[in-house]
């Protein structure tokens, strides 16, 4: 009797032990609607703000003149001497008649070689360039058919068409008063931006370089530095003829006929326009009298 009610009991305890251990099964987690995530990813891509560079618009001027260069770093010199031309011949006292002075041919000089010029400008018109024009760097009018620069701050240019690659160049100019680096030549293969390109230039003091304008960096990249030559006349009151031959990365630079050297840079090998630049050092509105501009197309 006594072990029966034992039994009875021990299942009982047995019993409500394993109810009491099983519990309540846990919720089914709920699903997060797939519309709702994506709406939470759309607002955080939609919170990130993306900034774009503006977009900066150049205006073509409507005469091909440009002008954008900060003043360059031109070694500034001591003026040099005037270089006088040579002196007329004095008639003899007999009544022979001499013959007129003929001029002195150079060497090698490209305007003998090439024959007549596929382009030539002696300024009986503005047609090519024209004007009068005036801004921050320079001015330019027309008188006794000729061109004349002005610079009025750095250095500035003013451009003709069409646009070409390979030729030869040559621009006659006859300087003011002027001193130390006051500076002209011609620019070369310029893109439509009008912000870059070859300068091939005198100084007043009977210098010349060649540079190249970065509009990115904004400084001259200096291919021939600032260099004497006796085959430039110096001073105020002076005519140089300017020649510049470009074939390909070629470059001969000229003066009066004469060859000053022959360089090769590979900064721009394409075709551009050109035209005449200007640019003062010493000389307050330091102007030049352009004469005559000619190219001829290479081969």
């Amino acid at each position: 009797m006594h072990v029966k009610l034992f039994s009875r009991v021990f299942l009982f305890l047995v019993i409500t032990t394993l109810i009491a251990g099983c519990g309540t099964p846990p919720a089914t987690p709920t699903d997060v609607p797939v519309d709702a995530v994506a709406t939470q990813v759309s607002a955080l891509m939609t919170g990130t703000a993306i900034i774009m560079p503006p977009t900066i618009e150049s205006t073509a001027p409507a005469v091909a003149t440009a002008t954008l260069p900060p003043q360059p770093e031109v070694p500034t010199a001591t003026t040099a001497p005037t270089e006088t031309l040579a002196p007329t011949a004095t008639t003899p006292s007999t009544a022979t008649p001499t013959s007129a002075p003929t001029s002195t041919t150079v060497a090698g000089d490209p305007r003998l070689a090439l024959g007549n010029p596929d382009f030539r400008d002696t300024f009986t018109s503005s047609t090519n360039w024209g004007g009068p024009w005036e801004n921050d760097y320079t001015k330019g009018d027309y008188e006794d058919d000729q061109l004349v620069l002005t610079s009025v701050g750095v250095d500035g240019w003013t451009l003709s068409w069409p646009e070409i690659k390979d030729y030869y160049i040559e621009m006659t100019a006859t300087t003011g008063s002027c001193s130390g680096a006051d500076r002209y030549g011609l620019i070369t293969r310029v893109p439509d931006s009008y912000d870059q390109g070859y300068l091939f230039g005198f100084t007043c003091d009977g210098r010349y370089s060649f540079r190249y304008w970065d509009p990115e960096e904004e400084q001259y990249v200096q291919i021939v530095n600032w260099t004497s030559s006796d085959k430039i006349i110096a001073g105020s009151n002076q005519t140089n003829r300017l020649g510049l031959w470009l074939e390909g990365n070629t470059f001969k630079l000229y003066a009066n006929g004469n060859l000053l050297t022959t360089v090769q840079n590979d900064t721009r090998n394409e075709e551009g326009r050109f035209g005449p630049f200007i640019g003062h050092d010493k000389t307050e509105d330091f102007t030049v009298r352009i004469s005559e501009i000619s190219y001829w197309e290479l081969p």
